[in-house]
């Protein structure tokens, strides 16, 4: 058995994990309406332009362009529309993925990168919460007394619930060694993590502390 500080083992592991999981390591942009920038996804709302280009609009942008149109073609020449064509007969709907013709690989490609993105986002945030349990030995009894559920309730009174704490900030906080805990670990380790027992030990902590989402589901 491991008898070392369960904080000690799942700040290890969270300097490993936040390192792996962290956003910057995951570049990509969504695909995004041209005009309002709002984002978009496979569905009625985002309407492509059909040819070679990778001009795209929103449903709304594109009910404008339509209003409009009669009133100043030229202005939709501008949205990427050729010369003489109409909005109607320039756009597709992206219902699916082959709607993109030509330019399905290119999107698909984007938006795999920023799903990526996102999971990662995700598992970083959790990690996070993971960790702040892990070290806090409050919440580490009540999550192992009550199980999470008795936590989530716990933290319901809670001034400083540890649910919204925000993981970008915490993740700052932990390099810049505002804990005399983390200050002393990274004087010890520095700052980039390594893959030698701390993979052990963040299973065995920070893994711990992560698992209560699927447990009483």
């Amino acid at each position: 058995a491991n008898a070392r500080d369960p904080r000690s083992a799942g700040r290890a592991g969270y300097h490993r994990l936040t390192a792996r999981w962290h956003p910057s390591n995951f570049k990509s942009r969504p695909v995004a309406c041209d005009e309002c920038s709002r984002r978009l996804s496979v569905g009625p709302g985002w309407m492509h332009r059909k040819g070679d280009g990778c001009y795209d609009l929103c449903s709304a942008c594109h009910s404008a362009a339509l209003a409009q149109e009669g009133a100043d073609p030229a202005l939709f020449w501008a949205l990427d529309a050729a010369p003489k064509e109409k909005v109607a007969d320039a756009y597709v709907a992206v219902l699916d993925l082959d709607a993109l013709g030509e330019k399905r690989a290119e999107y698909e490609w984007e938006l795999e990168r920023h799903k990526a993105r996102e999971q990662a986002i995700a598992e970083f945030c959790r990690v996070s919460l993971a960790y702040r349990i892990v070290r806090d030995v409050e919440l580490r009894r009540i999550y192992d007394t009550c199980g999470w559920k008795g936590l989530v309730r716990s933290e319901m009174y809670s001034q400083n619930n540890v649910f919204e704490q925000d993981a970008f900030e915490q993740y700052s906080d932990f390099f810049d060694g505002k804990d005399d805990d983390d200050k002393q670990y990274l004087l010890i380790h520095g700052p980039n993590a390594s893959d030698d027992e701390e993979e052990v030990e963040e299973k065995q902590a920070v893994g711990d502390g992560e698992g209560q989402e699927g447990e009483e589901k």
